[in-house]
């Protein structure tokens, strides 16, 4: 399954699934699922698993509840909020996974559901200051160059050919590919911490979930609702 396919809207019956959920208070209606896709578009990255082009970084800091974890540590990090946290976010991946054999609305509406409240793993790029880049490039094998300025880690940020900027996430490790995974510091964050990102940087078009398999995107107009949703006085 190509990234975006999943767009395909072929089935909007609610189903007697959708009736007999328990829905939380601030999750999105059927109508705002239905907005919440995109019309299928070109692929952010090849088949290979290789990130496209980069685009520059925001940069501010990101708050963040755990330190960014190391591509060396990822694999073997077993903090228990780090487990609890990807255990709920697998849930989303097993109804993305769903809505992608059967693309009906209620099964769209379950993923919007869990997302609202998920934590999701996002690759960070390190940033430093004019003054730091520049001194980085002298560094030689014999002279290091240690950065003076604080260095920002900043969410990584993909151009699909169209040009749409994609902001990528994944539900748990086992999503992540091993040689992706060694190009990045990679951060736990809440879905409504990646949204908030978002809407601070219109430049954003869509939240992909799970890029490189059975993937889900929801664009940047969702993402402002769910600000509105959980923050309702701003």
């Amino acid at each position: 399954m190509g990234l975006f396919d999943v767009f395909k809207k072929n089935d909007n019956s609610e189903g007697g699934e959708y009736h007999n959920m328990e829905r939380s208070a601030d999750a999105p209606t059927a109508g705002e699922v239905r907005q919440a896709v995109d019309s299928p578009a070109p692929a952010a990255a090849p088949a290979g698993k290789q990130p496209s082009q980069n685009v520059q970084q925001a940069s501010q800091p990101m708050n963040t509840a755990l330190p960014a974890i190391t591509p060396n540590k990822l694999k073997s990090v077993n903090h228990p909020d780090i487990l609890k946290r990807e255990d709920s976010a697998r849930v989303l991946g097993y109804f993305i996974e769903r809505y992608d054999s059967d693309k009906t609305v209620a099964n769209l509406q379950n993923c919007m559901n869990n997302f609202m409240d998920v934590w999701l793993w996002v690759p960070m790029r390190m940033q430093f200051s004019s003054a730091d880049a520049a001194g980085l490039k002298t560094q030689t094998m014999s002279r290091k160059y240690v950065p003076k300025d604080p260095v920002r880690l900043v969410p990584e940020l993909l151009k699909a050919p169209n040009g749409d900027v994609l902001y990528f996430s994944f539900t748990s490790r086992d999503e992540i590919s091993e040689e992706f995974m060694q190009k990045y510091v990679w951060m736990q964050m809440p879905s409504l911490q990646c949204s908030v990102f978002i809407a601070k940087h219109p430049e954003v078009t869509a939240i992909v979930i799970n890029p490189f398999s059975k993937n889900l995107a929801l664009k940047r107009d969702f993402m402002m609702k769910v600000i509105k949703k959980k923050n309702p006085d701003g």
